[in-house]
């Protein structure tokens, strides 16, 4: 037991904050990228049209480790003294979001559409006790340790969207302004797995090398823990889709401004997103009673069929997609200078078996933006990281950035992010 969640707390901080494209995905210039947070975004857009060649996200969030960016490129990173903030929930969450070939183009005047493609995976270790991560890890003497009543989860998702979305201007005039999107996505599940525990009681006698438990585990799609990582036995296919509105209050002095600039003082934008859920068939779900006395071998090398008795068992696996309420408020300071003000809530439980979740997360985002260049300084409050601080940078088809690298080169950070991308802008012609 102790290699197998030693490997899955490694292979999460590795893979992958909550928020995708921190800054650049409220720039006014972010094109097709925008549609992911609102689907409203790509109509009236500073583009006639915006092809995405390829982008990426990848970030993680935690609430026990902490470090510098130095120390996680060191071989001994996790031996390091004084970067575990233990509690009795500790939690680790990843999310990888990639925006591959996906483009959009005005079909009229006052309406556009958009065709995406996207690959998503999420997964987390949600409220595990730390005490307990410290004795697995600790690799000196591992002693006998006990934990009562848990009720973690660990889960592993991932799926490919193929995305339609159309955008209309609903009302225009004078200093009002308010269009609307809607997007469809047919969902086609690449991998699902978890393990939820329910009332979970461990000891562990190292002088006899045994665990005795009691409680319940119930696993989706997995045969013990270290099989929790690669569930590729079969795939799911689902529909899911994402609704959005934006407000912008259009001053007189600006209201003559061409189809290529911003007019707005404020703009507000509202959206729902990941509504839909993946079935996978031929997956099954089984809860095990968990009382029992077995050795640590038994938990290394065996099944959950080895040692716990099944209790019930449903053939049929449903994920639900991140459903989650974004607010975004933009204020136009000056012609270039602009204040983001964003929210990202979740609608899912992290407390659901196999719950598919963002991390909540609130951000203040002062930014240049022209035409061609953009500089972001995003500021941050994400679940279980904290207080964030990071960069981005947009120069034409370009742009990276992090809402994390001030933090990880100055000095301790709960969190790492990274997002880049190429695409290909046509600008309206002033």
């Amino acid at each position: 037991m102790k290699k197998q969640l030693t490997f899955i707390m490694l292979l999460l901080t590795f893979v992958s904050n909550a928020q995708s494209f921190f800054g650049f995905q409220h720039d006014n210039y972010a094109g097709v990228n925008a549609v992911m947070s609102n689907p409203a975004n790509i109509v009236d857009s500073r583009f006639r049209t915006d092809i995405n060649i390829f982008s990426g996200d990848v970030n993680l969030t935690n609430s026990y480790y902490s470090f510098t960016l130095n120390e996680l490129f060191n071989d001994n990173y996790y031996s390091q003294e004084n970067t575990t903030n233990t509690s009795g929930s500790n939690s680790l969450y990843t999310k990888v979001d990639i925006l591959g070939p996906s483009f959009m183009f005005n079909i009229a005047k006052n309406q556009s559409i958009a065709i995406t493609t996207r690959l998503r995976g999420i997964g987390h270790v949600t409220n595990l006790d730390g005490n307990l991560i410290n004795s697995i890890n600790d690799n000196d003497a591992f002693g006998d340790y006990s934990i009562s009543n848990q009720n973690f989860s660990i889960a592993s998702n991932s799926w490919g969207e193929l995305g339609g979305t159309y955008a209309r201007v609903l009302f225009d005039k004078g200093t009002h302004f308010l269009k609307a999107g809607v997007t469809l996505k047919y969902l086609f599940g690449i991998n699902t797995g978890f393990v939820k525990a329910n009332n979970l009681s461990v000891q562990f006698n190292e002088t006899n090398n045994t665990y005795t438990t009691s409680g319940s585990i119930e696993v989706g799609n997995t045969n013990s823990f270290e099989d929790v990582q690669d569930p590729f036995d079969n795939q799911g296919t689902g529909f899911g889709g994402d609704i959005g509105f934006t407000y912008e209050y259009r001053p007189d002095n600006r209201s003559n401004a061409s189809k290529g600039q911003n007019k707005y003082l404020y703009r507000i934008g509202f959206s729902v997103t990941d509504i839909g859920s993946m079935t996978y068939k031929d997956a099954a779900i089984d809860t095990y009673s968990a009382n029992a006395t077995v050795t640590e071998d038994q938990f290394e090398n065996g099944s959950f069929d080895s040692f716990y008795t099944i209790t019930s068992t449903k053939n049929k696996v449903n994920v639900s997609l991140p459903t989650a309420v974004r607010t975004n408020i933009d204020w136009s300071m000056s012609n270039k200078l602009y204040l983001n003000f964003n929210s990202e809530l979740s609608l899912v439980k992290n407390t659901n078996p196999n719950s598919n979740y963002i991390a909540n997360n609130v951000s203040v985002t002062p930014r240049y933006e022209s035409k061609w260049l953009s500089v972001y300084l995003p500021f941050s409050y994400v679940k279980y990281s904290g207080l964030q601080s990071g960069f981005g940078l947009r120069m034409g088809p370009l742009f990276v950035g992090s809402g994390s690298v001030i933090n990880g080169l100055l000095g301790k950070t709960k969190a790492i992010d990274v997002n880049f991308g190429l695409k290909i802008p046509i600008f309206y012609k002033k």
